[in-house]
């Protein structure tokens, strides 16, 4: 440092509100400026930018977001900028008039209020972080930004959220993209897969609520029973409980990030007076989680993306896609054990066409046929990344936003699955939930989206249909129907690797029936209906619109809209995700079906029977 400059040092000083999603509690954050140079600060403004992170290091490729969703609409976007990153720009404090002496400290408010900030749309309430930098084009020729930008964890909710939130936060962190100080790409990781996340859920959420319920007694346990008068029950923390649970499994679950669970299982217990009931309670979560996983330990998964599966060659059957023509993912998660104690498991060798049919999962429209064309022409019209010579893009401003709201194949977001759980969190905070209600709702949710994985993926590699792509496209004789053939048509969605196929997107590497996004919004969104009722009111954000809400009347407004959105972003026909599109007259209108009534519907309400 100069003899004669200034040093400017920020640190978080105070959270009078926290942030959350909810866009009528908006935050309120102060912050210290320091002076620690040798020279006096004095600049007519000076700026700060705040961002929301899942962890306490800032990415410096901030997510972006498409400006024009006008642009999006008319077919004239492209993905050459693509959305990347973790953490998202909030806004910006501008400080009027600053001077500093050096040792001198100005304290100054970011009020969430203020047009300049906005609400996080990025990251789950229950656990994440403010960041805060000063922003060097603010800064005079004579100073220093002194240190890294400053952090600040923000916890909203009682532990069953928080350690929710900080599962969220392990599937983020197992795909982020890692970078070099430069910004420059060194490792894209490949993150944890659709499947994997719904099962990992699960395993926690079902390790937290039998810790739980087995101190309250309030419902039937699951998987591991104690009797009341167990001493190792008897006046234990639940708090505790949950935390020595959702620690040990996750632990086991993503082992690279113990250092992260570490450092939130220090902060939840410094919430807990020391003594007896806590070292009870984390000792009870520790062996409930400790029997689950050993319950889970041969349950299928680690052999589902070893069974041996061939591309089909048949009319309508599935091939690996465009671009990359990447391998298919989980052939065999069909054959994972269920959670539920009422859903068949299956064998290698077991005919899977029973089970399916149990769920209404009777297979896809038949190719060739007139309904396949006329949804395989919409597909084409409605799901296209942009105008070709044979193909006008019709799809409106609202679809648009639909598809990429709820994408989230990037690696580095929440997942489908995921999503749900923040919009849970959510609602859980609204309604004032208790632990032991939440307890309940996310062992539900989560063990239902589990089981509708394993159901969904077993009806992809049962029935094995083509993607949009391909039946459009038409590359080979095998695939030629009716529809309309269109060799340079590419999907709206979903995931980018622009270094190695520009603005050509991924389709998501198996089959198209049934929908993985439609399967876990229907069971998940029929355990909301369970808990909130459907006339619940919801405005829900997104990792892959940061900024954007959308807002709706009932949470079967949600589920529709969740489900559509696949058939907008051109990766589903719309009788693969049971959903009604109006233009469309030829399709059966009773595929408007509740889901209560299937799969996911279904797969909800066996499970709350758990309970």
């Amino acid at each position: 440092m100069l003899r004669n400059q200034a040093d400017l040092d920020i640190k978080f000083d105070s959270v009078s509100q926290a942030p959350t999603m909810l866009p009528d509690k908006q935050g309120k954050v102060s912050l210290v400026i320091t002076n620690e140079g040798k020279a006096k600060y004095r600049r007519h403004s000076l700026n700060l930018n705040i961002y929301a992170s899942p962890d306490a290091i800032l990415d410096k490729s901030p997510l972006n977001t498409p400006k024009n969703l006008t642009k999006l609409s008319n077919g004239s976007f492209t993905s050459k900028d693509p959305l990347e990153g973790t953490d998202e720009l909030l806004g910006t404090l501008r400080i009027p008039n600053i001077k500093l002496k050096p040792g001198q400290s100005q304290k100054v408010t970011a009020d969430f209020t203020s047009p300049d900030l906005r609400n996080p749309s990025v990251v789950a309430p229950g656990a994440y972080y403010l960041i805060a930098e000063i922003d060097p084009n603010t800064l005079s020729s004579k100073t220093t930004d002194k240190g890294l930008p400053a952090s600040q964890f923000i916890s909203t909710g009682d532990p069953v959220i928080v350690w929710n939130a900080t599962t969220l936060n392990a599937t983020i962190a197992a795909g982020k993209v890692l970078r070099d100080e430069d910004g420059t790409i060194i490792k894209r990781q490949i993150g944890t897969g659709p499947t994997l996340v719904s099962r990992n859920q699960a395993i926690v959420h079902a390790a937290i609520y039998d810790a739980v319920n087995a101190i309250s007694r309030s419902h039937k346990s699951l998987y591991v029973n104690f009797d009341a008068s167990d001493p190792r029950v008897v006046n234990a923390s639940p708090e505790a409980a949950v935390a020595g649970a959702a620690y040990t499994a996750l632990v086991n679950l993503y082992p690279d990030q113990k250092a992260t669970f570490d450092e939130q299982l220090s902060r939840s217990l410094a919430q807990i007076s020391d003594g007896t009931a806590e070292d009870k309670g984390v000792a009870l979560g520790t062996i409930v989680a400790k029997q689950i996983l050993e319950l889970r330990s041969n349950d299928g998964s680690a052999e589902a993306g070893q069974i041996p599966y061939k591309e089909g060659s048949n009319p309508g059957e599935w091939r690996l896609t465009p671009p990359d023509f990447g391998k298919p993912v989980s052939p065999g998660w069909g054959l994972v054990t269920p959670f539920s104690h009422d859903i068949p498991d299956r064998q290698v060798g077991d005919d899977p066409i029973p089970r399916l049919q149990q769920f209404n999962l009777t297979g896809p429209v038949k190719f060739g046929s007139k309904q396949f064309v006329d949804e395989t022409n919409f597909v084409r019209q409605h799901g296209g990344l942009e105008n070709t010579n044979t193909t006008k893009i019709v799809r409106t401003a609202d679809q648009t936003e639909s598809a990429l709201f709820w994408s989230l194949d990037r690696p580095d977001t929440f997942k489908p699955a995921g999503q749900w759980n923040e919009f849970a969190q959510e609602l859980a905070l609204e309604k004032g939930n208790t632990l032991e209600e939440n307890a309940l709702l996310f062992a539900q949710l989560n063990i239902a989206e589990a089981d509708a994985a394993i159901l969904t993926w077993d009806a992809k590699y049962t029935y094995n249909q083509l993607r949009p792509i391909t039946s459009i496209r038409q590359e080979l004789p095998v695939d030629q129907s009716n529809a309309v053939q269109d060799p340079d048509w590419k999907p709206l969605l979903v995931n980018l690797k622009p270094e190695e196929y520009g603005d050509f997107p991924l389709t998501p590497a198996f089959p198209d029936y049934y929908s993985g996004h439609a399967g876990y919004g229907n069971a998940a969104g029929q355990v909301l209906i369970n808990f909130f009722g459907n006339n619940t009111p919801l405005t829900l954000v997104s990792q892959d619109l940061p900024g954007v809400s959308r807002s709706y009347n009932t949470i079967m407004e949600a589920i529709e809209d969740n489900a559509a959105s696949r058939i907008y972003g051109g990766v589903h026909v719309p009788s693969s995700t049971i959903t009604q599109i109006p233009t469309l007259g030829s399709v059966d209108p009773n595929l408007a079906i509740n889901p209560s009534v299937f799969l996911g519907g279904q797969v909800a309400d066996l499970v709350s029977s758990m309970f």
